[in-house]
């Protein structure tokens, strides 16, 4: 490749703004892929272009630069021939269409030995939901899909209706959807494709419940979301709840001094106006 090919070599993960720490988890995991992935975020962003960048970036192992170049521009396009993207025709996706992205995944990768299959809006997804749950959970050697969805307790939903006992809470279940005692294998494995060897299930807890009263949501709440029977419990984390109240108060206090200011303009202007009527 020149000099001037590579000046203008397009970065699929430019359109991800903001989000350096997962595209370095992301361009990690795409060296060794498994068979599903799980974008979840509202419209705007950058899940749809961090699929297209991560499809493109999973078909790029081992290629040269120009063929690496190629995958990208074809992907961003949606014109690659491996990258496939599903769109709902209609309110969801339904059972026609899943059973065309059922067989589509189990054919040979149209170019090369991969095919990437990227599933949007899937909490949308209703009566196809299990049909295409199996598929994404047990795909041939050459298909790899991505899920995109907006909400993830909608999709955590509907794996419970299709697997789990909806009845008795189970979202992950054994493959009898009985139970499961114990986690350490599979989290050991999801740490390792993560690139977060070092983080406990319990670090979990602690992130949601800061992202959440970061959010706005009150101390009471956020214990009741973690399970606490003792308020004091939760009391762990008033310190963040300042910092969100501190940050709300700044943040009405420059609204109303602009307002101020704003109208102060407004007023002189009229002031000014009288004066040249008289």
């Amino acid at each position: 490749m020149t000099e001037t090919a590579v000046e203008t070599e397009l970065d699929l993960w430019e359109a991800v703004v903001g989000q350096d720490e997962i595209v370095a988890q992301l361009r990690s995991a795409a060296a060794d892929p498994t068979h599903a992935y799980l974008f979840v975020g509202p419209p705007g962003v950058g899940t749809m272009a961090a699929a297209r960048a991560f499809a493109a970036e999973i078909l790029s192992r081992g290629a040269t630069p120009e063929q690496a170049e190629r995958h990208r521009r074809l992907a961003a396009a949606d014109h690659h021939p491996s990258v496939i993207v599903v769109e709902r025709v209609g309110a969801s996706i339904l059972a026609a269409q899943a059973r065309e992205i059922v067989r589509q995944a189990q054919m040979r990768p149209p170019e090369g030995d991969l095919q990437v299959l990227i599933l949007t809006e899937f909490h949308l997804v209703t009566v196809a939901a299990p049909m295409l749950l199996k598929s994404i959970e047990e795909p041939p050697a050459g298909t790899i899909f991505i899920v995109v969805a907006d909400e993830v307790m909608e999709l955590l939903g509907k794996i419970a209706a299709a697997k789990g006992n909806p009845k008795r809470g189970l979202v992950v279940c054994s493959s009898r959807g009985k139970r499961l005692w114990s986690l350490c294998r599979s989290w050991k494995h999801a740490r390792k494709l993560a690139g977060i060897p070092d983080v406990r299930l319990h670090d979990l807890r602690h992130s949601v419940a800061s992202d959440a009263i970061m959010s706005g949501v009150p101390l009471e709440v956020v214990g009741k979301m973690l399970g606490h029977k003792n308020y004091r419990t939760t009391q762990r984390y008033a310190h963040i709840a300042d910092y969100a109240l501190r940050d709300a108060v700044n943040r009405t206090s420059t609204s109303i001094v602009r307002a101020g200011r704003s109208g102060g303009k407004a007023k002189s202007a009229q002031q000014a106006r009288s004066r040249k009527s008289r």
